[in-house]
């Protein structure tokens, strides 16, 4: 028996990153599987998880009012922080953008706001399938399995946003890859 066979338990996984043997306590288990070339996980990941830790204090209304202390837009507007806020924005300004918005949970990013504009009507209009704009009732509210699914919900928008942004920078590289290996080929002719 090979020792890779000897770390596998009856259900067929190395006992380091089986669920139940991580669940009996031992301290030893890593606590994300391997990743190609290193035993370590990525910071990549690391960030991530600290990333979805960090957002899940926006479920609360005042902690995404409290993102808006810069906000442009305060009196005599209907896009207020409070407004904002109640429509699950959370202000995240640039330098080249101090009225960017993004809602918590489908990340939707929307700025461009003017004084007239209505935060929930935007949100809707922009993001219809947003679980946060289509709940029917306050997250306090929520029972603790459909706080979960919702949660499930939001970890799901963040990596297609993730795996979105990965897709658009690798086929920006390859086209500067690919018009660098075009020069020297019609430099070599």
């Amino acid at each position: 028996m090979t020792a890779e066979k000897a770390e596998r338990g009856a259900n067929g996984r190395r006992f380091e990153f089986c669920p139940r043997f991580r669940a009996r306590g031992s301290e030893a288990a890593p606590r994300s599987p391997p990743h190609p070339g290193n035993r370590h996980p990525a910071p990549r990941a690391l960030t991530m998880d600290v990333y979805l830790q960090q957002h899940r204090k926006y479920y609360y209304y005042q902690e995404r009012l409290d993102t808006f202390q810069n906000w442009p837009f305060v009196t005599e507007c209907t896009c207020t922080p409070e407004n904002m806020a109640a429509a699950g924005f959370i202000h995240t300004p640039s330098e080249n953008g101090p009225d960017v918005a993004q809602c918590f949970f489908c990340y939707k990013e929307l700025e461009g706001w003017e004084p007239q504009d209505e935060p929930l009507v935007e949100h809707q209009s922009h993001s219809p399938q947003c679980a946060f704009i289509l709940l029917k009732k306050k997250i306090e509210d929520l029972t603790t399995e459909e706080f979960l699914k919702l949660d499930k919900e939001r970890v799901k928008n963040i990596m297609r946003k993730q795996v979105a942004e990965r897709i658009r920078t690798f086929e920006q590289e390859a086209k500067v890859a690919r018009c660098i290996i075009e020069d020297l080929v019609t430099k070599d002719c």
